[in-house]
C-alpha cells in the first residue's frame, strides 16, 4: 500500500514542473501559459497535501490509536487530530485539488491544445 500511496506522490509532485514547463512547450498565449501554471501547480500542491497524510501522519496516529498502553483519553485525542486533519488535507486534496484545479488545468490545455490545431480533432490511433 505504501508503493501505491508513494507513487500517486511522486505523481502529484511532478505535476508542479509539468505545469511550469508545459506552456511554453505548447506555444500558449501568455495569459493561458499563466493560467495553465496556476492551475496546474495549485492541482499538485493540493494533491500532495492530500497524499502525504496517508503516508507520513496516518501510520504513526494509527500506531498510537492501537498501541497497547494506549488510554482512552490518549485514543480520543488521536481520533480528534485524526478526524481534523483528514478534514483538512483530504478536504484541500481532493476536492479543489483532483477535482477543482486539475479540472480546469485540463480544460485550459484542452483548449489551447484545439486553438493550436484550428479547431480540428486529430485522433492519434485511427486513420482518416
Amino acid at each position: 500500500m505504501f508503493a501505491g500511496y508513494l507513487s500517486y506522490l511522486i505523481h502529484a509532485l511532478l505535476l508542479i514542473p509539468i505545469a511550469a514547463l508545459l506552456p511554453a512547450a505548447m506555444g500558449m498565449t501568455e495569459t493561458g501559459g499563466r493560467n495553465a501554471m496556476l492551475f496546474g501547480g495549485l492541482a499538485g500542491f493540493a494533491k500532495t497535501l492530500g497524499i502525504m497524510r496517508w503516508i507520513f501522519l496516518m501510520p504513526g496516529l494509527a500506531a498510537a490509536y492501537a498501541a497497547p498502553g494506549a488510554t482512552e483519553a490518549a485514543q480520543s485525542a488521536i481520533a480528534v487530530v485524526y478526524e481534523a486533519f483528514n478534514a483538512y488535507a483530504g478536504g484541500v486534496g481532493e476536492i479543489p485539488g483532483v477535482s477543482l484545479f486539475a479540472g480546469v488545468w485540463t480544460l485550459i490545455l484542452s483548449a489551447a491544445l484545439l486553438r493550436r490545431s484550428g479547431g480540428r480533432r486529430k485522433s492519434l490511433w485511427l486513420p482518416r
